[in-house]
């Protein structure tokens, strides 16, 4: 039986096997984690929570010993064990998508911009 991760907040759940980094799950689910470093545990801009169950921890140099007492864990480093587990993570350890704005969209909005300030005058 393969333990499940459930990601939070998006409640989405996969299934693992023991020795998957948090990272990977992540990844799996579609949730894209910041991992500067390339997964070495250098950066810290990849941590999670962990909410429930365990995982090996790793290394987690780049961690803050606060956030570890408050149950963070570097997603490059934790490994999944045996248990089902559930994980947060927060907006600030995501990949943000950039938005694309093609070239009718940018007229729109030059247009509303331009009759804005018009009122202002």
């Amino acid at each position: 039986m393969c333990p499940k991760v459930a990601l939070q907040p998006e409640n989405i759940t996969v299934d693992v096997t023991s020795g998957t980094t948090l990272l990977e799950a992540a990844n799996q689910a579609g949730i894209e984690i910041r991992a500067n470093c390339g997964g070495e545990g250098t950066c810290g801009r990849c941590k999670v929570r962990v909410d429930e169950g365990r995982v090996d921890r790793g290394i987690d140099r780049a961690l803050k010993p606060k956030l570890r007492d408050e149950g963070y864990y570097l997603s490059c480093q934790a490994r999944v064990t045996d248990e089902d587990i559930r994980v947060f993570v927060p907006v600030t350890s995501r990949v943000t998508t950039h938005k694309v704005i093609s070239a009718h969209a940018r007229e729109d909005e030059e247009m509303v911009a331009r009759a804005l300030m018009q009122g202002y005058r």
